[in-house]
């Protein structure tokens, strides 16, 4: 397996532990993703070991946040390479630093849902 991965409160942290992601249709990446998804939307996808990123691969990290969407989730990928992250920032795919600023940002992603919810009652 190419990936550690740890569930916490708010999210799932899955460490790349190989050069390049493995997509493998069954048992692989995308499909514990998925899986794990309906549970945690939130995805942390630290890639400090991804030496290089295919189109393929690309295409099929946009397609895990395209489901993720649907879930009111993100992907959001840290640790990347020089010159890795504008592949994805391409792609409309939230590249940040580190891991630190990807839980801040689901952090901040959910306290903005909150406040917006809490708005929208007061409206009515």
């Amino acid at each position: 397996m190419g990936h550690i991965k740890e569930v916490h409160d708010n999210y799932i942290y899955v460490k790349m532990t190989t050069p390049r992601f493995e997509f493998r249709e069954k048992g692989g990446l995308i499909e514990e993703i998925e899986g794990l998804n309906s549970v945690k939307p939130n995805i942390v996808l630290d890639c400090g070991s991804i030496q290089e990123i295919s189109d393929e691969d690309a295409f099929k990290i946009k397609y895990l946040r395209d489901k993720n969407k649907q879930r009111a989730g993100h992907i959001l990928l840290c640790n990347l390479k020089e010159g890795l992250s504008s592949k994805l920032e391409a792609l409309d795919l939230i590249c940040v630093p580190t891991v630190e600023e990807a839980v801040d940002y689901i952090y901040f992603e959910e306290i903005e849902n909150e406040f917006l919810s809490d708005f929208d009652e007061n409206e009515e």
